[in-house]
């Protein structure tokens, strides 16, 4: 698997903007969903820079530990304003 970054985070992007046009959200809203995109993959923080960048395929220990990002992003926002106001159903900046 080859990952490509900069393209995962335009496609968030993009998806996120097809959801917001299908949606009748607030604009308020609609800057907290931007907001949650940006930030979920905070957990990648945790993952080598020569795992992220590597421009051939992962082997199955590497792509393990990229999958260990989801975790320490529960974990970061655990500790964080945004989490407990997400379980309360908002993204508060």
């Amino acid at each position: 698997m080859v990952l490509n970054m900069s393209g995962h985070q335009r496609r968030v992007t993009d998806l996120t903007r097809g959801i917001e046009k299908k949606m009748d959200i607030s604009k308020d809203q609609i800057d907290r969903i931007r907001k949650a995109g940006i930030i979920h993959d905070l957990g990648k923080i945790s993952v080598p820079a020569e795992i992220l960048s590597k421009p051939t395929r992962l082997s199955e220990n590497e792509l393990g530990i990229i999958k260990t990002h989801s975790q320490v992003d529960y974990e970061i926002l655990g500790q964080s304003q945004i989490r407990r106001d997400n379980e309360r159903n908002e993204i508060i900046t």
